[in-house]
């Protein structure tokens, strides 16, 4: 399989918007479904791993739920890749993502005092994983915008080289490694501060604040060239 991802959704805008979106998703499901992660599943399969050895066994529904959930989101949006091959561009693919998560967006949003904690929780996991499935370049070469250890360390690394090798082309590397990764790192950040003080002023409904960054995600395809279709070989 042969896949040539549409430039401009590799951009650093596009990829900060995307990890803007994955902290206030992962802060959400923190602060209101039971302190588990829509995105870090690293963290939930920790705590899963204490709850079981601590023999807290209530807590390990809303941890197991959210794992599954992620996967579920997965299992669709891979679902779609290969679906969509031989009938569909990948701009089009990733519109039809964005689509599915706004709609899951939109359950919790006005569902949020209807649907238990739990659900909540699920549906927000699936929204994350989603995004995460579809959206996986940055600038030609692979990135996380949900988890950020690998970022971390990508971004020490060029701190490391870029006083190692003040002369070499290595040191412009990472001079421009070390803007790109702090950017995304801080967009994280940003993402689930706001969630964070909305919360004190809008409560749940802080969860409209991804629903409107995954909406400017959508719009902000439709002002990009048309993308070859994606060949199979």
């Amino acid at each position: 399989m042969k896949h040539t991802q549409h430039q401009s959704t590799q951009q650093l805008p596009y990829g900060l918007l995307l990890t803007a979106n994955s902290g206030t998703l992962t802060s959400f499901t923190y602060l209101y479904c039971d302190g588990t992660f829509a995105g870090f599943q690293s963290g939930n399969m920790v705590k899963l791993a204490v709850n079981i050895g601590a023999g807290h066994w209530s807590k390990l529904i809303p941890l197991l739920v959210s794992v599954f959930s992620f996967m579920l989101g997965v299992f669709v949006v891979r679902y779609l890749q290969y679906r969509g091959i031989r009938h569909y561009n990948l701009l089009r693919r990733h519109r039809y993502v964005l689509c599915l998560m706004l709609l899951i967006l939109l359950i919790v949003r006005f569902g949020y005092d209807l649907l238990p904690t739990i659900v909540v929780n699920g549906l927000l996991s699936m929204c994350a994983a989603s995004e995460f499935e579809e959206f996986r370049l940055l600038q030609g070469g692979g990135f996380s915008h949900l988890m950020m250890t690998g970022n971390l360390r990508t971004l020490s690394e060029s701190i490391f080289d870029y006083y190692k090798n003040p002369v070499s082309n290595e040191h412009n590397g990472a001079v421009r490694t070390m803007k790109r990764m702090g950017a995304l790192i801080g967009g994280y950040l940003i993402g689930a501060m706001a969630v964070s003080v909305g919360s004190h002023w809008f409560h749940s409904h802080v969860i409209g604040l991804s629903f409107f960054m995954t909406l400017t995600l959508l719009l902000l395809t439709f002002r990009m060239p048309p993308e070859p279709i994606v060949e199979e070989g």
